[in-house]
């Protein structure tokens, strides 16, 4: 324990024990204890077996709610607003949830009726292995991306509603960038969100990122909305390989949204190509629209076939520095689209059945959205960074979301500062994208002279188009 951490009483976190479980109980009592008195909003964290951690939580709690604080002399110390225990799988899902679940059953039974009662759980480390550098097969496909929401629904489930634990905060540690040597190992199978390759010979030495199929799994959980409720006629997700999150999203003002994400996945079972398609009936029930509204329906489709950068890659016999046309071939694979005949018309009624055939790995989403009485307001924000990558040159724009919720895709338009012709330019995103940035690679008849300008549109689902953002250059 850092000695001027304790001293000064002013630190926010306090480095961290290493215990080893049977020493946890005396470790706590005579130690951390003290450092909860004297560093100032303490962040407690701990590498413990599972007897170690339902203690040392334990000792904790019971200090925090029954002992007077040695500083003010009150009872009890402040209050404790959020338990955490980093839990991870072993290359699975189930692993998280059954070692997080008994020391929170424990924990929060003890906190209740006390002054910590309103504390919340979470596990902002819950990922399916740890070692984030050591490669596994199954973190460069939809294997990954189809266990992050197996997660979120496990405990969904398990936690809030079979037990009734307030679960506030679920997330995983994987915003690392992968080893510099482009072996593909590291290139794709460490637990990263992107792939990166470093050009360390080129002049100037730069790198390229392209976007993994688990980073648009993030992508389609933002769609969701901000209610959640329960599915039925599924295993429990513990077990079964299919599950569903069923969300609405109802804001004053706006046209309901209804956001269903459904998954399947065997974890990290290798992937067989032959596989048949699931079909599956999905059954939406008291649906939020009224009659006389115009509803359309849209499904965001990810599995090896859409919206997956790796399968590019592989395509194209795994370069070791990928061309700019070999990345631009595989970034705009990533790009999440919508299943052919989408979006579409959708009847009014209280209730919908649809059919969905989906692949094993593979997540969807299912939109359905009441039409707005304005298309999409203007985008705001964009800013521009043009890169120092010389052949091609290439321009990073991005800009904030617009609040309508149903978009199609951002169009991005670009044109040069000396251009004669009017309107927002050239649309250089062929392929649509539900992203809020993009990498435009310049042509190579840009003149060197000549700034680079950009505008973004949002289109909605009914294909009506929002003014263009101001004209931003670089």
């Amino acid at each position: 324990i850092n000695p001027n951490c304790v001293a000064a009483e002013r630190v926010s976190r306090c480095e961290r024990p290493m215990v080893q479980g049977h020493n946890m109980p005396c470790l706590v009592g005579q130690l951390l204890v003290v450092i909860i008195w004297r560093c100032n909003r303490l962040v407690y964290g701990s590498q413990c077996n599972k007897r170690a951690c339902v203690v040392g939580i334990g000792v904790i709690v019971s200090h925090r709610a029954e002992t007077h604080g040695q500083i003010t002399g009150e009872q009890g110390c402040g209050k404790v607003d959020y338990l955490n225990i980093h839990k991870k799988g072993d290359q699975d899902t189930a692993t998280i949830t059954l070692q997080e679940l008994p020391p929170a059953i424990v924990t929060m039974a003890e906190i209740n009726g006390t002054s910590l009662s309103k504390a919340r759980w979470g596990n902002d480390e819950a990922d399916p292995k740890g070692g984030w550098s050591t490669p596994y097969p199954w973190r460069e496909d939809t294997r990954y991306a189809a266990m992050v929401p197996r997660v979120i629904q496990q405990h969904q489930e398990n936690f809030i509603e079979q037990h009734g634990i307030p679960y506030d905060v679920l997330s995983n540690d994987n915003g690392f960038q992968s080893y510099p040597d482009n072996a593909e190992a590291h290139v794709w199978q460490q637990r990263t969100l992107v792939a990166r390759w470093m050009y360390n010979s080129t002049t100037p030495k730069t790198l390229e990122t392209v976007r993994k199929p688990v980073l648009n799994t993030m992508a389609l959980l933002s769609l969701l909305g901000t209610d959640i409720y329960s599915a039925s006629g599924l295993e429990p997700s513990l077990v079964g390989n299919i599950g569903v999150l069923p969300t609405t999203a109802q804001f004053p003002g706006a046209a309901p949204v209804v956001a269903a994400l459904v998954w399947r996945v065997h974890d990290s079972e290798p992937i067989d190509p032959d596989a048949p398609l699931q079909n599956i009936s999905l059954e939406l029930r008291n649906l939020p629209f009224s009659a006389g509204e115009e509803v359309m329906t849209a499904v965001f489709a990810l599995d090896e076939t859409h919206g997956n950068s790796h399968s590019v890659y592989v395509q194209q016999g795994k370069p070791t520095f990928p061309s700019a046309e070999q990345l631009k071939a595989m970034r705009d694979a990533a790009e999440i689209p919508m299943l052919p005949g989408y979006p579409r018309p959708t009847p009014v009624s209280n209730n919908l059945t649809m059919q969905l055939a989906v692949a094993l790995p593979s997540v969807h989403v299912v939109m359905m959205c009441a039409k707005p009485e304005k298309a999409p307001g203007q985008v705001t924000g964009v800013l521009l960074h043009r890169t120092p990558t010389a052949s091609p040159g290439q321009v990073i724009i991005k800009w904030d979301s617009v609040a309508e919720r149903c978009v199609r895709t951002y169009a991005v338009y670009y044109s040069t500062s000396n251009a004669t012709a009017s309107g927002p330019g050239q649309r250089v995103n062929t392929v649509d994208t539900i992203f809020t940035a993009y990498l435009h690679a310049l042509p190579a008849t840009a003149s060197a002279k000549a700034s680079a300008c950009y505008t973004v549109s949002a289109i909605d689902f009914w294909g009506r188009s929002g003014p263009p953002s101001n004209k931003v250059c670089v």
